[in-house]
């Protein structure tokens, strides 16, 4: 062992703050979960990393369940943060839409690891809150009820086709089923598109407006007139 891992061993080893500590934790399970799966990494391994001992660790988190749910509350407040910027007014009420969509997958693409992480890993609690959106300066609402985020940046997309059906926009239709079949699109392009990065794709750019456009052309009630 070198004197530079001994030092970094000893620097893990040093007493933290309590907040320190857990973001410690959560980016060394974050490192773990990536590299060996959520499966394969146990609490044990991540105390051992962190320099404390095992039973310490479970004064921050319960269990590795606990671990994945801290790690995909921060991605989700990142991505809520990414939704917040769509401005809430625009000419062309598919506008909007067609920016959250794109928001969704740029964010995705900008943390392929994180994401790959948080939505192909079984994720415990992830369920939907109907009807919400987003309020106008921005700012992410609270979970309710220990909600995931999750929920919340589903939410914002439901709300939003939500809004355009009853504006007959859309197609009048089940929100909540239209909403799944978005999001699963959106969903397959990221996850397609990091997990086969060496594919010959199109440009991105015209990947994800073409995706988008083909998207739209099946839930639009009257569809707006194509500009070369």
């Amino acid at each position: 062992m070198g004197g530079g891992e001994r030092q970094e061993i000893a620097a893990r080893r040093t007493r933290l703050p309590a907040a320190e500590r857990r973001e410690q934790i959560l980016r060394i399970a974050r490192e773990l979960f990536i590299a060996e799966g959520f499966e394969r990494a146990s609490m044990r391994r991540i105390a051992e990393r962190a320099g404390i001992t095992p039973t310490a660790i479970y004064d921050h988190f319960a269990d590795k369940e606990a671990l994945m749910a801290a790690i995909g509350e921060e991605f989700f407040d990142g991505l809520i943060e990414a939704l917040s910027t769509v401005p809430d007014a625009t000419p062309d009420p598919l506008d909007r839409l067609k920016m959250l969509l794109e928001g969704y997958v740029r964010y995705g693409l900008a943390r392929p690891r994180e994401y790959r992480l948080v939505f192909m890993t079984p994720l415990e609690g992830l369920g939907r809150i109907t009807g919400h959106r987003l309020p106008r300066d921005g700012t992410p609402p609270e979970c309710l009820g220990g909600t995931m985020k999750g929920a919340i940046s589903f939410a914002v997309l439901e709300g939003e086709i939500g809004m355009l059906m009853e504006r007959g926009v859309l197609r009048p239709g089940d929100k909540e089923a239209v909403a799944d079949v978005v999001w699963m699109m959106g969903h397959g392009l990221v996850s397609l598109l990091i997990t086969h990065p060496g594919f010959e794709w199109t440009p991105l750019d015209t990947v994800i407006r073409t995706s988008i456009d083909t998207l739209l052309h099946g839930i639009v009630a009257d569809l707006p007139p194509r500009h070369p």
